[in-house]
C-alpha cells in the first residue's frame, strides 16, 4: 500500500523587463516555474510570468518560455543579467 500526497513548488527563474499587456507599462516580469508532484512523481510543469506593476499573471507553454528565456529549462546557467539562476 502506497502513501499518496500532493505537493506544488514554485521557483523564480529570472526577471526581465517587458511591456505588460494589461497596464501597458514597461515593468519587470518574473518567470516562475511551478512543478506539481503526486507521490514524488512530477505530474505537471507550468511556466508563467508576473508583472510587478499590476500583478497580472500570464501563463506560458514550455516552448514560449524557452524561446523568451533561454535559461528557463537549465537552472545552472547564468540568466541574461549575469546572475546565477537557482
Amino acid at each position: 500500500m502506497g502513501v499518496l500526497g500532493y505537493q506544488s513548488t514554485s521557483v523564480v527563474l529570472t526577471t526581465v523587463t517587458l511591456d505588460c499587456s494589461k497596464c501597458e507599462k514597461p515593468a519587470k516580469h518574473a518567470l516562475v516555474k511551478t512543478i506539481s508532484k503526486v507521490s514524488l512523481f512530477p505530474s505537471k510543469i507550468r511556466f508563467s510570468t508576473q508583472c510587478t506593476a499590476c500583478g497580472r499573471v500570464n501563463r506560458l507553454n514550455e516552448d514560449d518560455a524557452t524561446r523568451l528565456f533561454p535559461t528557463a529549462n537549465d537552472p545552472l546557467k547564468p540568466s541574461q543579467g549575469g546572475q546565477w539562476v537557482l
